[in-house]
């Protein structure tokens, strides 16, 4: 797939074609979990801020990136949905399903 891009630039509008692939379905589906799960951190952190009761474990969005690598290996041999509930729990795996659904 060729892409355009122009970029603005004081002399006037620059053209660059490059060949790049077509996006995989493991490559769609890892940007749409690392969304979802850099979002679900930012909350809770933004929430532990603000309320001392609530707690965020700062080394815990490694841990949901470690996971989603899992999640991606064992989606090639069992469905999507099975691959993330095997890799997360609660709160996380019910936004997960729904963003990978999309």
């Amino acid at each position: 797939m060729k892409t355009t891009t122009y970029i603005a630039t004081k002399d006037g509008v620059t053209c660059t074609v490059s060949d790049q692939p077509e996006p995989t379905k493991a490559s769609i589906l890892r940007a749409n979990l690392t969304l979802a799960v850099t979002a679900y951190d930012h909350m809770i952190r933004t929430r532990a801020a603000r309320n001392p009761r609530v707690y965020h474990n700062p080394f815990a969005l490694s841990l949901y990136l470690d996971a989603i690598e899992r999640v991606i290996e064992d989606a090639e041999t069992m469905p999507m949905r099975a691959a993330i509930s095997l890799n997360f729990t609660g709160r996380m795996l019910n936004n997960l399903l729904r963003k990978a659904a999309r």
